[in-house]
């Protein structure tokens, strides 16, 4: 899953109702991730409505909005990359920059 933690809450997280959902949780997350959730105690007492930005605050490094920016407005599209898997990358980086 990486940490697309989008993909989690609209494919996965949600589908679940909310006594399950800490289990699933769970079950996504493995190794040094789950160390890290379990040391953070993220997930103590349930699922919370923000627990996805608990997830993204201690798994991964913050990066400056300016950058994510960036990152969006010098993305071209690769040689060889099909026109939907660009566009499908422009559309996450938005949701970063924007």
């Amino acid at each position: 899953m990486g940490d697309n933690f989008r993909r989690w809450a609209a494919e996965y997280i949600q589908l679940f109702p909310a006594s399950e959902r800490k289990l699933v949780l769970h079950s996504l997350l493995d190794g040094e991730a789950r160390d890290i959730v379990q040391d953070e105690h993220v997930l103590e007492g349930g699922v919370p409505e923000d627990v996805f930005e608990g997830l993204r605050t201690c798994l991964t490094e913050r990066i400056h909005p300016v950058r994510h920016q960036y990152r969006f407005q010098s993305r071209i599209q690769l040689s060889g990359e099909r026109p939907t898997n660009f566009v499908r990358e422009l559309r996450r980086l938005s949701e970063d920059a924007f």
